[in-house]
């Protein structure tokens, strides 16, 4: 399971949604500076994550892989930038929250 941290950069409240095929469930509602976690299983079937607002119309689609290879995601501003904090990649010193060896 990955958990990755939504974080709202913007001046808006964001609503955070998750779904497939344009059918999106809220899963959270979070405030200016606020974040909040979201978990993707990497077994399930293909998920988008969708984190915008109503009042504006600004939408950014954040993909199960974005969140397989960031450990934060940063919704920038109004016009749906994002920066994306990378994962520890496997090998190095810090413990990957999805790497995990296979055993013969």
């Amino acid at each position: 399971m990955w958990i990755t941290k939504f974080i709202n950069g913007t001046q808006e409240r964001l609503e955070v949604k998750e779904g497939n095929a344009g059918i999106y469930s809220k899963i959270a509602s979070v405030a200016p500076g606020g974040s909040c976690n979201v978990q993707c299983d990497p077994n399930a079937t293909y998920r988008e994550f969708w984190v915008g607002t109503n009042s504006s119309g600004m939408v950014v689609t954040i993909n199960s892989d974005d969140c397989a290879e960031s450990e934060e995601i940063t919704v920038v501003d109004r016009t749906g930038n994002i920066r994306k904090t990378p994962r520890s990649k496997p090998g190095s010193t810090a413990k990957s929250k999805w790497w995990w060896p296979f055993k013969n």
